[in-house]
């Protein structure tokens, strides 16, 4: 049993061996045709892929080359984009420039417009002779005041009016002025203050916009009339004290420089001399002085008892104050003090003065009494060798508030300023109908004038030679 299961076992195998072959061969002959067709769409399959292979190909190829044009493309923008950048950069620090300008322009626009403007206006027949001291007077003025700008003018006017007319022009000038300096023997108005009285006008060059009449037509000015009374600018004076008019003007420009130079002091302190017909007065000025100086720096002379004496004035004037505020009796040439008389020729001999001197007392600067004989009371103050500015008056009358000088003074002002402040307090019209009643406002003048210069100020003087 066992060798015939063997047997089947071979026969099988063998079988398995043979029978391949056989299969194949009997279906080789069956098969073939659709064996062929499957070949052929093999064949047109593969070329179909090929081409299509090949069209991939050339599509990828164009992609790349549109996706190296892009890059390209994007790598100019991002260039014009950095350029753009760059530009805007730019523009932006242009524009923070400008916006600099800008502020620097409105800066120097607001400073012109606080620009102090001077004119000084001198007399052409002394200009060339004192023409380097007015140079060097400008430009200390100028270092000291950064806003202030002086400017000269040179003339011969033929009389007031003219001169008047040409200030106008200066002030209604679309730069303006706020202040003149009248510098020689200009001409000037002269004025009826009551009869008899005649006296020069310095208000005449400082009210610019009202008018003014000789209705007796006697050439002397009588009449004044103006709807809201005030003056448009201070006028400064310097007029000679001697014959020679060019010497005595050199001599006064060289002592202000060496006071801006810082070579020329002052004890900083005040002197008040009120003399018998006053004496009662004396606290109300020294009440005014404390806004300044402390009561050991007030120096009183209090003569409402026995009067002051000149040399009890002198003793202590040639102490060299800052301000010296005489009240006594006068005239054009001297003080007429209740003990005797004080002639302006020996003030002007003195080596030593106040900076700033106030006079109250009638025609002290008078010089339509005196146009050249060098007795001018104001001006003897002014032309010694200290001496640097004067308010006096040139009529008849005494000179109130000055307490309103002292104050602008007090707060830092010029004294061209501060007679400027005082000026307008005076004339304006209530303040006149109420002081005096009786008086016609139109026919009215105060006669206040400065004399000397006007940028003085209390303890100020930057020296820099």
């Amino acid at each position: 049993m066992e060798r015939k299961w063997k047997a089947l076992l071979v026969g099988l195998i063998v079988a398995l061996l043979i029978a391949p072959p056989i299969a194949y061969q009997y279906g080789r002959n069956s098969l073939a045709p659709e064996l062929q067709q499957i070949k052929n769409k093999n064949q047109e399959l593969k070329q179909t892929l090929e081409q299509e292979l090949q069209a991939s190909e050339q599509e990828l190829k164009s992609l790349k080359q549109e996706l190296a044009q892009t890059q390209a493309k994007i790598q100019a923008l991002e260039q014009e984009i950095q350029q753009a950048q760059e530009l805007k950069q730019a523009l932006e620090q242009e524009l923070q420039r400008a916006q600099e300008k800008i502020q620097e322009l409105e800066e120097e626009l607001k400073q012109l417009k606080e620009i102090e403007r001077v004119a000084i206006i001198v007399d052409e027949s002394i200009e060339s002779k004192i023409q380097d001291n007015l140079n060097q007077y400008i430009a200390d003025i100028e270092f000291l005041y950064r806003n202030v700008r002086i400017t000269q003018y040179a003339g011969s006017w033929k009389n007031q009016a003219k001169l008047r007319a040409f200030i106008q022009d200066l002030y209604y000038d679309k730069t303006g002025i706020s202040g003149v300096i009248l510098v020689g023997t200009l001409p000037y108005a002269i004025w009826e203050y009551f009869p008899g009285d005649i006296a020069p006008l310095p208000y005449y060059y400082e009210d610019l916009d009202g008018s003014w009449e000789d209705q007796n037509s006697d050439g002397i000015l009588d009449y004044h009339f103006e709807e809201e009374q005030k003056p448009e600018i201070w006028v400064s004076w310097i007029r000679p004290y001697s014959n020679n008019v060019a010497q005595s003007i050199n001599e006064y420009l060289q002592k202000s420089h060496c006071y801006y130079s810082g070579n020329m002091r002052y004890q900083n302190k005040a002197f008040v001399a009120v003399d018998k017909d006053w004496g009662g007065l004396a606290p109300e000025i020294t009440s005014a002085l404390l806004q300044i100086y402390p009561e050991t720096g007030i120096v009183t002379m209090n003569g409402s008892l026995t009067g002051i004496s000149p040399e009890q004035y002198l003793e202590e004037y040639i102490k060299q104050y800052e301000i010296t505020d005489v009240w006594s009796h006068s005239d054009n040439d001297q003080h007429e003090f209740e003990r005797g008389d004080l002639t302006a020729s020996t003030i002007k001999s003195l080596k030593n003065g106040s900076k700033i001197t106030m006079i109250w007392g009638c025609h002290a600067a008078d010089f339509y009494k005196a146009p050249y004989k060098g007795d001018l009371l104001a001006s003897s103050y002014v032309y010694n060798e200290f001496g640097m500015a004067c308010i006096a008056a040139t009529r008849s009358i005494g000179i109130e508030n000055h307490e309103i000088i002292i104050d602008s003074l007090a707060q830092g002002d010029t004294l061209g300023k501060a007679f400027l402040t005082w000026i307008s307090y005076s004339y304006n019209q209530s303040f006149i109908e109420t002081r005096f009643p009786d008086e016609n406002t139109n026919q009215f003048m105060w006669g206040f004038i400065l004399i000397g210069d006007p940028f003085i100020k209390l303890d100020k003087y930057q020296p820099y030679c």
